[in-house]
């Protein structure tokens, strides 16, 4: 679908923009009309900014966020629940905590810019519920400013470099639901994961991970360890509510043999393109049988499953999913 692209400049659009009346200001200038006595001009009440789609602006930006942080422009941001600045260009963030002003905001795509460090002042954004950070320059050490947003529901900051996540301060993140790490440097996750009882999906494909924590969130629906160095699943098997398990493109070695006892919800294994596995549990198919769970092993050149495997079962997943 085309969506037309605003083509005014960003302080064309904040200058347009209405400043936000306070409701107990607008009642009283209802009141003041219908009494009859002689007032000031009323305000004339329009929908103010709700949502900010400046994408794409990397000459406006010019590499920071001066141009959109400034305190004059405050006043007509205090209902932005959206602000969306992908692919802008924009590597210094230090202006940023300005948005603490803006109480209802709650979603802030910062997508493809080069970006290599946040600023702290980011924390005082509490009312943030999704971050995207997708295809930035974030190296080293998980931004720490983001353990400190109380309300983050949804973050995503794939294709990246960064190499380690918190131990201790993850578990801050209490209402995080979608965790997704993909393309990063991770060679390990830190076992205080299983400390976020919310976390529902994980996404940690193509990193570096030899291993999983010996205990995973049980809050767990979808966990996506594709492309990595696993050679044993570890505990996974005690994500009691798992529903999706993709875990092709390691070193898997052997499966866990009550997996779909234990994951009774589980409806997609997927475990292809494991070169040394050389065998998976009979009780595996046969529990698949009756739970509805798809197993897709093929192709995996050194396994030969159970003789009455049907055509079903040889779906061929790419190494790289």
């Amino acid at each position: 679908m085309f969506i037309k692209k605003d083509l005014r400049k960003i302080p064309k659009i904040l200058d347009d923009a209405i400043e936000c009346v306070d409701v107990a200001d607008a009642d009283a200038g209802d009141k003041e009309m219908k009494s009859g006595v002689p007032t000031k001009k009323r305000i004339k009440l329009q929908e103010p900014l709700q949502e900010l789609k400046l994408g794409r602006r990397k000459q406006e930006f010019n590499g920071s966020l001066k141009i959109l942080c400034q305190p004059t422009y405050i006043p007509k941001l205090q209902q932005l629940k959206s602000l969306n600045l992908y692919d802008c260009a924009i590597s210094d963030c230090s202006s940023i905590g300005l948005l603490e002003a803006c109480p209802m905001l709650e979603i802030l795509n910062l997508g493809r810019n080069p970006i290599s460090d946040l600023p702290q002042e980011i924390s005082q954004l509490r009312s943030l519920k999704q971050i995207w950070l997708d295809d930035c320059s974030l190296q080293g050490d998980f931004p720490s400013a983001l353990c400190d947003l109380p309300e983050l529901a949804v973050l995503k900051l794939p294709n990246n470099r960064i190499t380690k996540l918190p131990s201790s301060d993850i578990a801050k993140m209490i209402n995080l639901r979608v965790l997704c790490m993909d393309r990063n440097l991770l060679e390990e996750l830190p076992v205080e994961l299983q400390q976020l009882k919310c976390l529902q999906e994980l996404f940690v494909r193509h990193n570096q991970l030899t291993s999983l924590p010996m205990s995973l969130p049980t809050s767990l629906t979808v966990l996506h360890v594709s492309s990595n160095k696993l050679t044993n699943l570890g505990n996974v098997n005690h994500c009691f509510q798992l529903k999706t398990l993709y875990a092709n493109g390691n070193q898997l070695e052997q499966l866990p043999m009550t997996l779909l006892d234990d994951c009774h919800q589980l409806e997609r294994l997927v475990v292809s393109h494991n070169p040394p596995l050389t065998q998976v549990p009979a009780s595996l198919f046969d529990d698949a049988a009756h739970t509805n769970c798809k197993i897709v092993w093929k192709p995996n050149p050194q396994l030969t499953p159970p003789q009455r495997t049907t055509q079903e079962d040889v779906e061929m997943t790419p190494a790289t999913e």
